[in-house]
């Protein structure tokens, strides 16, 4: 028997031990109560035969205190057996709530400290755009547990190295793009056909199935990125790395103006549309103009979009109070240049420009 049980046990005994000692106290009492009536009946001298009720009274006693012993050595087996096996399935339920706690923390410190691969399940897939060239994973771990906290531009690689169809190890990064505080993990991937992994995500990779990954970040976005406004410069995929860091710039300095300029071809290709008007409409200081450079015949100025054809450092001169920003650029690697240096010839300083390659192994 365990501590569980011996404790939950030794209760129920006390329980009996305190019905035994109210038999007893009941017959002693008895017994006196009806000496009493005797004595009484004697006053109106009343013949009675005290050896022979004196017998009686002693076998009744008896009697009453031989029932007692019996029903409390029935009792006690009773409470025993109920008590053993109620304590049981107290101490495994116990035991299991303790077993899960520290598995939890160790899944915890694992996933937060460990450098290797950890598994987890896709469990919803959406597709961005009409095409299906665009598609979001929704990631929970295998396990059940909470997912490790993380930071705003922190991205995650799939490893697929055990993928038959791959032939050789293939690891790729891609950025979460969700805001911070949510309970899963997002990526969205844009369909590349020279990309073994992109099409084995698109094609080969169900709800529910398994995949390793490695939580992995960068500095493009620090404490430092806090300190001015921001002005964010997406082409197409590109804004994914930005959806988290708007969303905690605009949680953790409500007083810091946030810009984003939104370029991509049209409506069908405008992924998370409804998210950032939504951000437009609930924060002040963040501040959306999308750009479509080839707008379709239903899509409408300053409904869809507020500036047709492409971005460029003139037009955003135009929308600015002044240059005291920090830019963030998330494009094609020749795109990005071509803005860096028209950003220089406007007094921009270097260290207030940060470049963000849709690639994160590859970031600098």
């Amino acid at each position: 028997m365990n501590k569980y049980q011996s404790t939950y046990v030794l209760q129920q005994k006390s329980n009996i031990n305190r019905f035994l000692t109210s038999c007893v106290l009941g017959t002693f009492f008895g017994h006196l109560s009806l000496l009493l009536a005797l004595y009484l009946k004697q006053d109106h001298q009343i013949h009675l035969d005290w050896g022979y009720i004196n017998t009686q009274i002693l076998l009744l006693s008896a009697l009453i205190f031989t029932i007692s012993i019996m029903l409390y050595k029935f009792i006690s087996e009773v409470v025993f057996y109920l008590a053993s096996k109620g304590a049981s399935n107290d101490s495994i339920i116990d035991d299991t709530n303790a077993y899960n706690s520290n598995q939890l923390s160790e899944n915890e410190n694992h996933k937060i400290a460990s450098n290797g691969s950890y598994p987890f399940l896709i469990f919803k897939k959406e597709y961005e755009t009409p095409d299906k060239s665009i598609c979001s994973f929704y990631l929970k771990p295998k396990n059940s547990v909470s997912i490790p906290k993380y930071k705003p531009g922190q991205f995650i690689t799939i490893d697929m190295k055990n993928n038959t169809e791959l032939g050789q190890f293939t690891e790729e990064g891609f950025y979460l793009s969700h805001c911070p505080d949510d309970a899963y993990f997002r990526i969205t991937v844009k369909r590349n056909v020279h990309d073994a992994l992109t099409n084995i995500l698109f094609d080969n990779i169900t709800v529910e199935e398994k995949i390793n990954t490695n939580i992995s970040t960068n500095d493009f976005f620090n404490a430092r990125s806090y300190e001015l406004n921001s002005v964010f410069i997406v082409d197409g995929i590109g804004i994914t790395p930005f959806i988290s860091t708007i969303c905690d710039l605009l949680k953790q300095t409500p007083n810091k103006q946030v810009w984003l300029f939104y370029h991509i071809c049209n409506s069908e290709e405008h992924i998370f549309k409804e998210f950032l008007e939504n951000l437009s409409k609930t924060f002040d200081n963040f501040h959306l103009f999308v750009c479509y450079s080839k707008p379709l015949e239903y899509d409408n100025l300053n409904v869809d979009y507020h500036i047709q054809g492409a971005i460029t450092v003139e037009m955003i001169k135009h929308k600015l109070p002044s240059n005291q920003f920090s830019f963030y650029l998330s494009a094609q690697e020749n795109t990005m240049q071509t803005f860096k240096t028209e950003l220089y010839k406007w007094g921009i300083k270097f260290e207030a420009i940060h470049c963000v390659n849709l690639n994160p192994l590859n970031q600098n």
